[in-house]
């Protein structure tokens, strides 16, 4: 008798989206004016040398924002945005995108 390759107590595997390596993986990194992080739009590409997810800044704004009047009062603020490597966004920005992190900007002021 041959072996059962499917249970019914457990589904088939659900297949990703395609995410590559992360030494090939980039994003758009939105800064407060104080440099802190505060939010991340992937621009991976979406297969092997396929086409970019988010391909420039401008798309990165329209990913982030909802509306140009919320992207507009963004910008008159200072927000900025960043392209970043993956392995930078571990290094120097993962630890300090958590919700809890305290700003320690605003805390001085």
């Amino acid at each position: 008798m041959a072996p059962r390759r499917h249970s019914s107590l457990y589904p088939p595997k659900v297949k990703l989206p395609y995410l590559p390596p992360n030494e090939e993986r980039h994003h758009y990194l939105f800064l407060e004016p104080c440099g802190c992080p505060f939010g991340l739009v992937e621009a991976s590409a979406n297969k092997p040398g396929g086409p970019p997810r988010i391909a420039d800044e401008g798309e990165a704004w329209d990913e982030m924002y909802d509306t140009r009047a919320e992207e507009r009062a963004a910008r008159a603020t200072g927000v900025r945005v960043v392209h970043v490597d993956h392995a930078t966004y571990e290094s120097d920005y993962y630890d300090r995108m958590s919700p809890s992190y305290p700003c320690p900007h605003r805390s001085a002021e």
